[in-house]
Protein backbone atom coordinates (compact mmCIF):
# COMPACT_ATOMS: atom_id res chain seq x y z
CA UNK A 1 0.00 0.00 0.00
CA UNK A 2 2.77 2.46 0.95
CA UNK A 3 4.66 1.55 -2.21
CA UNK A 4 1.58 2.45 -4.29
CA UNK A 5 1.34 5.79 -2.54
CA UNK A 6 5.04 6.48 -3.19
CA UNK A 7 4.61 5.67 -6.88
CA UNK A 8 1.39 7.66 -7.09
CA UNK A 9 2.71 10.95 -5.71
CA UNK A 10 5.32 11.57 -8.48
CA UNK A 11 2.70 10.66 -11.07
CA UNK A 12 0.20 13.08 -9.54
CA UNK A 13 2.81 15.84 -9.41
CA UNK A 14 3.71 15.22 -13.07
CA UNK A 15 0.05 15.36 -14.11
CA UNK A 16 -0.44 18.57 -12.14
CA UNK A 17 2.59 20.22 -13.78
CA UNK A 18 1.39 19.17 -17.24
CA UNK A 19 -2.10 20.48 -16.55
CA UNK A 20 -0.76 23.86 -15.42
CA UNK A 21 1.73 24.32 -18.27
CA UNK A 22 0.74 27.07 -20.68
CA UNK A 23 0.87 26.01 -24.29
CA UNK A 24 1.50 29.03 -26.54
CA UNK A 25 -1.46 29.71 -28.77
CA UNK A 26 -2.22 32.26 -31.42
CA UNK A 27 -5.62 33.00 -29.89
CA UNK A 28 -7.17 32.89 -26.46
CA UNK A 29 -10.72 33.80 -25.57
CA UNK A 30 -9.51 37.24 -24.49
CA UNK A 31 -6.95 38.01 -27.19
CA UNK A 32 -7.28 37.52 -30.93
CA UNK A 33 -4.31 37.58 -33.27
CA UNK A 34 -4.81 38.92 -36.80
CA UNK A 35 -1.59 39.00 -38.82
CA UNK A 36 -2.18 39.52 -42.52
CA UNK A 37 -1.41 36.43 -44.57
CA UNK A 38 1.87 37.77 -45.98
CA UNK A 39 3.03 38.72 -42.49
CA UNK A 40 2.10 35.45 -40.81
CA UNK A 41 4.76 33.61 -42.82
CA UNK A 42 7.44 36.04 -41.57
CA UNK A 43 6.97 34.89 -37.97
CA UNK A 44 7.56 31.57 -36.26
CA UNK A 45 7.22 30.28 -32.69
CA UNK A 46 4.65 32.99 -31.93
CA UNK A 47 3.26 33.03 -28.40
CA UNK A 48 0.84 35.47 -26.83
CA UNK A 49 1.22 36.14 -23.13
CA UNK A 50 -1.21 38.16 -21.09
CA UNK A 51 -1.02 39.59 -17.60
CA UNK A 52 -4.12 40.38 -15.63
CA UNK A 53 -5.24 42.57 -12.80
CA UNK A 54 -6.54 40.70 -9.72
CA UNK A 55 -10.13 41.20 -10.98
CA UNK A 56 -9.30 39.19 -14.13
CA UNK A 57 -9.25 42.08 -16.58
CA UNK A 58 -6.35 42.39 -19.01
CA UNK A 59 -3.37 44.55 -18.17
CA UNK A 60 -0.68 43.77 -20.75
CA UNK A 61 -0.51 41.72 -23.93
CA UNK A 62 2.88 40.58 -25.21
CA UNK A 63 3.50 38.81 -28.52
CA UNK A 64 6.84 37.00 -28.73
CA UNK A 65 8.28 35.15 -31.69
CA UNK A 66 11.21 34.69 -34.01
CA UNK A 67 11.61 36.14 -37.47
CA UNK A 68 11.57 33.74 -40.42
CA UNK A 69 12.46 33.87 -44.13
CA UNK A 70 13.16 37.55 -44.82
CA UNK A 71 13.65 40.93 -43.17
CA UNK A 72 10.44 42.93 -43.24
CA UNK A 73 9.14 46.13 -41.65
CA UNK A 74 5.68 45.61 -40.17
CA UNK A 75 3.11 47.77 -38.44
CA UNK A 76 1.01 46.53 -35.56
CA UNK A 77 -1.80 47.79 -33.35
CA UNK A 78 -4.00 46.57 -30.52
CA UNK A 79 -7.68 47.36 -30.13
CA UNK A 80 -8.97 47.04 -26.58
CA UNK A 81 -12.57 46.32 -25.56
CA UNK A 82 -14.45 46.80 -22.29
CA UNK A 83 -16.61 44.04 -20.72
CA UNK A 84 -19.66 45.30 -22.68
CA UNK A 85 -17.77 44.81 -25.96
CA UNK A 86 -17.28 48.51 -26.69
CA UNK A 87 -13.94 49.49 -28.17
CA UNK A 88 -11.80 51.62 -25.88
CA UNK A 89 -9.88 54.31 -27.73
CA UNK A 90 -6.29 54.77 -26.75
CA UNK A 91 -2.73 55.04 -27.93
CA UNK A 92 -2.60 51.29 -28.69
CA UNK A 93 -5.03 51.87 -31.58
CA UNK A 94 -2.27 53.56 -33.55
CA UNK A 95 -0.03 51.44 -35.71
CA UNK A 96 3.54 51.12 -34.50
CA UNK A 97 6.49 49.91 -36.55
CA UNK A 98 8.71 46.92 -35.91
CA UNK A 99 11.18 45.06 -38.07
CA UNK A 100 11.03 41.29 -38.26
CA UNK A 101 14.51 39.84 -38.87
CA UNK A 102 15.12 36.15 -39.70
CA UNK A 103 16.44 34.21 -36.72
CA UNK A 104 16.03 37.14 -34.33
CA UNK A 105 13.46 37.26 -31.51
CA UNK A 106 10.84 39.98 -31.57
CA UNK A 107 8.52 41.32 -28.89
CA UNK A 108 5.35 43.38 -29.38
CA UNK A 109 3.93 44.71 -26.11
CA UNK A 110 0.82 46.77 -25.38
CA UNK A 111 -0.66 47.98 -22.09
CA UNK A 112 -4.41 48.35 -21.69
CA UNK A 113 -5.56 51.99 -21.69
CA UNK A 114 -8.12 51.24 -18.94
CA UNK A 115 -8.09 48.99 -15.89
CA UNK A 116 -11.17 47.01 -16.92
CA UNK A 117 -10.21 46.03 -20.47
CA UNK A 118 -11.51 42.54 -21.05
CA UNK A 119 -10.52 41.76 -24.64
CA UNK A 120 -7.83 42.72 -27.15
CA UNK A 121 -7.40 42.33 -30.91
CA UNK A 122 -3.89 42.43 -32.33
CA UNK A 123 -3.45 43.32 -35.99
CA UNK A 124 -0.13 43.08 -37.86
CA UNK A 125 0.43 44.17 -41.46
CA UNK A 126 3.34 44.90 -43.78
CA UNK A 127 4.61 48.45 -43.36
CA UNK A 128 3.23 50.92 -45.89
CA UNK A 129 6.25 53.21 -45.50
CA UNK A 130 9.84 52.44 -46.32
Amino acid sequence: MIRLIRLGIPVLISLFVLACAHTPQEETSDVTWHPESGVRSLMQDVSINISRYPDGSLHTVVVDGVGAHQRQAVEWSVRWFDPAGRQVKGISDRYRRATIVPGVSFNLEAVAPIDYASRAQIHVRRSTTS
